[in-house]
């Protein structure tokens, strides 16, 4: 089953360390570290988050 696995850099609930041992423990998961949030990455970076989920975009109007 393909598996993403999002994270923000700065995100202190769960983390990349988290992040990590999920994506070694999933056999070809990939991992995406959203270097500029921290819990809420959808809403903090929102573009790198659409963009790391290929055919599942969110409405983004500026």
């Amino acid at each position: 089953m393909p598996t993403l696995v999002i994270v923000g850099r700065h995100d202190v609930i769960r983390g990349p360390r988290w992040a990590w041992e999920l994506h070694e423990l999933i056999p070809d998961s990939r991992l995406i570290i959203l270097e500029n949030s921290g819990h809420t990455g959808p809403l903090e970076e929102p573009r790198r988050f659409a963009d790391a989920r290929p055919g599942i975009r969110p409405r983004i109007e500026r």
